[in-house]
Parts: C-alpha cells; structure tokens; sequence
C-alpha cells in the first residue's frame, strides 16, 4: 500500500500471511533413526505473518532555504525456526523493530543531509540460528545488528 492523502504526507505499508503445509513427506528422507521433517513444520526462515508500515512528510522550509523530511518506519516479523526439522532450540522470537530518519534537501534538490537511526529501540533478536546439536552439539545464533547511527550526505547529478 502506499498513499499520498494531502501534500508532502507519505504513507506505504505492506502486510503477508503464509499458511504453509507439507501435504507429504517421504520416508526415504532424512537420516534413519532421527526425527526428521514432519507434518505439521514449516520450512526455514517462512514467517505466518510480516508486517511494515512507514510515514514521512516533507516540510517546505522556503523557497531559498529547502526542505526538510522526517521518516518513520516500523517492521514486524512473526516466528520462525532455522532448520527444516522444527525445534525449540531452533525457533526465533517475533521481534518489532524501528527506524527513523531526517532528510535535509537544498531548494534546487541537488544535495541532501540526512541522519537516521536504524533498530530505534536497541532491540535485541536473533537473525538466524544454526542448531546442529544433535551431530556437533552445538547451537549458534547470530544477532541482528543493535542501534545504529548514521549520517550521510549525497549529491544528485
């Protein structure tokens, strides 16, 4: 989705929904005598629901001085597992994160400044988790990456 309700107002959103089912499975898979795939999991990495929403507005600062855009974006991941074969041990948690971002732009929209902050709230989730406990005894995660800041400047040509 994606509007421009009055002058300057942005919106744009997106919503999924995946209802995904193993309709059969072969018993020639897998490794024999370990619980492999079964009715019921999910694949890897397939969230039932995703979500984004994001606003910003562009304020006409005057004809000789630019203009100036805040932006915020909000998304949204359902639970997931990182193996085929589904697990607590491999399940990663929803998690909301946030952005924001001001954008500066010189009247004749040549140049643009801008400061953004990226994972707003400093929230803490996994981005994807290796459980190989039952052959190495191991489980690793990774963590998506906490705040940032960043500030950047571009030129159009």
């Amino acid at each position: 989705m994606s509007a421009l309700p009055i002058d300057g107002l942005e919106l744009d959103g997106s919503l999924s929904y995946l209802h995904f089912e193993y309709t059969t499975i072969s018993a020639d898979v897998g490794i024999p005598g370990v619980r492999g795939v079964q009715k019921g999991m999910v694949p890897p990495y397939t969230p039932e629901w995703k979500a984004s929403f994001g606003i910003q507005y562009a304020i006409d600062l005057g004809q000789n001085v630019g203009s100036l855009v805040p932006r915020m974006d909000i998304n949204y991941e359902g639970s997931v597992y990182g193996n085929p074969t589904n697990a607590p041990t491999n399940r990663i948690s929803p998690y909301l994160t946030a952005n924001a971002r001001v954008t500066y732009r010189t009247p004749d929209d040549n140049w643009e400044l801008a400061l953004e902050v990226t994972n707003l709230t400093d929230t803490y989730y996994a981005l994807t988790i290796d459980d190989s406990h039952t052959s190495t005894g191991y489980i690793s995660m990774a963590p998506a990456r906490p705040r940032e800041w960043l500030l950047s400047l571009r030129r159009n040509f």
